[in-house]
């Protein structure tokens, strides 16, 4: 179902599956970043996903290293408290957007954040287990 859709992002939830998928969309400027990071972490806290699926194939959108650091400590500390087992990125092929998404995701991993992410759609559903 859907649980949100605007310019910048469309948020589905799938209660069977206890599944969240986003689809992120090309972004004005950092404010428009920052407030759809506010709105997914919203979702993600009412919901409380068990899987996630983050489709960033549209998305090109060069992060600032700061925002990158207070998005992933956001999504990070959100994901441990409220339990998720599993995120999925599909990858941009955009170079720049795609650097600045590869070091976040590494630093959530670190935290033991349990995330892949790849170009495959096929792939990201396998490993989903959706």
């Amino acid at each position: 179902m859907e649980v949100y859709s605007s310019h910048i992002l469309k948020i589905d939830y799938n209660p069977q599956k206890q599944l969240l998928t986003i689809k992120r969309y090309d972004l004005k400027n950092n404010e428009e970043y920052k407030e759809s990071v506010l709105l997914i972490a919203g979702k993600i806290e009412k919901y409380k996903p068990k899987k996630i699926l983050v489709d960033l194939k549209d998305f090109s959108f060069p992060i600032h290293p700061e925002i990158q650091n207070w998005s992933t400590e956001i999504f990070t500390k959100l994901a441990i408290k409220i339990g998720v087992e599993k995120t999925a990125y599909l990858m941009t092929e955009d170079f720049a957007t795609r650097i600045a998404l590869e070091n976040m995701i590494e630093e959530a991993k670190k935290s033991g954040v349990n995330i892949l992410y790849t170009t495959s759609k096929e792939e990201a559903q396998k490993w989903l287990d959706i």
